[in-house]
């Protein structure tokens, strides 16, 4: 079902019908998704996210940034690429 809410002061009011259906109750706590301009509200951390938050813990703990991991990323496409195809 689609329905038309409007922002109250920056919150999102979430109709009690709709929550009653998607069984969240009131002091329940929902995850927040957005991509491609959707938002998407959960009961539970998708594991996508769950996998991110990892991920992006383990990089903090070993000190890389984003810039560290895709330079290295492409130092390991390109090793790759030779071991496969050769050449230099």
């Amino acid at each position: 079902m689609t329905e038309t809410i409007k922002l109250s002061n920056g919150s999102l009011p979430i109709p009690e019908d709709e929550r009653a259906k998607a069984g969240i109750g009131p002091d329940d706590e929902l995850f927040v998704t957005v991509a491609e301009g959707l938002i998407l509200l959960t009961t539970r951390p998708s594991a996508l996210d769950k996998h991110a938050r990892e991920f992006a813990r383990l990089m903090d703990q070993a000190g890389i940034d984003e810039e560290e991991l895709l330079a290295g990323l492409s130092q390991v496409r390109e090793t790759i690429y030779h071991e496969r195809y050769g050449g230099g």
